[in-house]
């Protein structure tokens, strides 16, 4: 259970990267992104060679994950870091 994430994403590859978080209160086996998830917040675009910080405060979830998307093959590198507080 999470109360407030930040997300920070660094795009190390050469194309942009479209970043997704999904949340959810399921505790059983479901497909990130399907239909027992919900996205939170807009789509973050991170650009090639760019950084981007995200904060998210949210009711209490179960579970927590992140989807890119948008570069080809061979350019993915997206770093990312995630700190969770529980207050």
């Amino acid at each position: 259970m999470v109360e407030r994430l930040s997300f920070q994403f660094i795009n190390s590859g050469a194309a942009k990267q479209d970043v997704k978080v999904y949340g959810t209160l399921d505790t059983g086996v479901s497909t990130l992104g399907g239909s027992r998830w919900s996205q939170i917040g807009d789509t973050i675009t991170v650009s090639s060679s760019t950084a981007s910080l995200k904060s998210i405060s949210t009711t209490g979830l179960m579970f927590v994950g992140v989807t890119a998307s948008g570069a080809a093959a061979g350019s993915r590198l997206l770093d990312y870091n995630m700190l969770v507080q529980n207050l």
